[in-house]
């Protein structure tokens, strides 16, 4: 995709494109994973694991001030060479695909055990990934139009769970602040997968047409990323309490039972179909960045043939977990390993855009 002025987005949108790609269905049994570790102080940890996605935009900051016209694989090839830069560069585009087969099958699985119960979870499944494979092939301005809207609906669905304040006990989250650092630490890197798809910006960072707002709003955005979670984690443990929330997978749920509306018999069928619809756009958007990537690689093939191309291997790859407890057993196991990926490749390209004196031209 060329820097034209027709694939320009704002900071603004790519503001919704990360906080878009983030939010999703990791942000519903989010307080299992923490409480699991850090007990009733898990909501510390999701604040400590906000050092993940702070740390991603310094980088993306650096790297769009000295190189405004090269997104990271464009700079992975110039700085380690066309073969292993465009090695890296697949792996970093299974970072978005996990992230898409990941919230793709664990929507299908909190829909059809909810909602949808009299559909088979495969076609339902088909179903979700083909809304953002269509999505992606309508291109980065449209998706960027979707985010927008979608980011204003998602603040008022989040704030939903917030009437449960009212029926919550202090003696939830007491005594504050006396695990062990130790678990704090290590609950932390359980709140990677949510804050995961942040990294989406080194993909679009040269396309923003206001760059001196890039900085701001992409700390705007991971600001309210971290207040979100934290929030949201601390609301679950001050209303259920951590022995209850270990009793259901979905323990954001469980919040949403406290709402009372005359006439509607249960609201949390109301808010998981909200809630369905906020997580449209995270698989909207980790598809796009996939076809995204691998139009980079294959540049005669076309966003929209790509994103027809990609759609079976991502219907195949999200069927593997359609099991919740398999689902989460992959994760655990997937996570830590590929955060560990992006930090150490974003972090050296970072550097070696730093130690390179300018007019260094890509291998051919």
């Amino acid at each position: 995709m060329q820097n034209s002025s027709e694939s320009k987005i704002t900071s603004y949108q790519l503001l919704c494109i990360l906080t878009g790609t983030a939010i999703g269905i990791g942000l519903m049994d989010l307080p299992n994973q923490v409480t699991e570790i850090a007990k009733q102080n898990g909501w510390v940890s999701v604040i400590i694991g906000g050092i993940y996605p702070l740390y991603i935009v310094y980088i993306a900051d650096i790297l769009q001030n000295k190189f405004p016209d090269e997104n990271i694989l464009q700079l992975s090839r110039k700085f380690l060479g066309k073969v292993f830069g465009n090695l890296l560069n697949l792996l970093f585009m299974f970072n978005f695909i996990l992230y898409t087969t990941t919230v793709a099958s664990g929507l299908t699985i909190l829909l059809s055990t909810f909602i949808m119960y009299f559909m088979s979870p495969i076609k339902l499944l088909v179903f979700i990934v083909s809304l953002g494979a269509i999505s992606s092939y309508s291109g980065l301005r449209p998706l960027a139009n979707i985010n927008e809207l979608i980011f204003v609906f998602t603040i008022v669905v989040a704030l939903i769970p917030l009437v449960a304040l009212g029926r919550g006990k202090l003696l939830n989250v007491l005594p504050l602040f006396d695990s062990s650092v130790e678990s704090l630490f290590k609950a932390s890197v359980e709140s990677c997968f949510s804050y995961g798809g942040i990294e989406i910006i080194f993909l679009f960072y040269p396309l923003v047409s206001d760059r001196e707002k890039f900085k701001s709003y992409m700390l705007k955005g991971v600001l309210f990323l971290i207040i979100l979670y934290s929030s949201l984690t601390f609301l679950t443990i001050y209303y259920c309490g951590i022995d209850l929330i270990k009793k259901s997978f979905w323990s954001i749920l469980i919040a949403t039972k406290s709402i009372e509306i005359p006439i509607i018999n249960n609201f949390r069928f109301i808010f998981m179909f909200l809630w369905s619809i906020v997580n449209f756009k995270t698989i909207s958007n980790s598809y796009f960045a996939s076809v995204f990537i691998l139009k980079d690689m294959f540049k005669k093939l076309s966003i929209k043939k790509l994103s027809v191309i990609l759609f079976p291997f991502i219907v195949l790859m999200s069927s593997n977990y359609i099991n919740e407890e398999a689902r989460r057993t992959f994760l655990k196991f997937i996570v830590p390993k590929y955060t560990l990926f992006n930090i150490v490749f974003l972090t050296v390209i970072c550097l070696i855009g730093l130690l390179k004196k300018d007019g260094l031209n890509e291998e051919k």
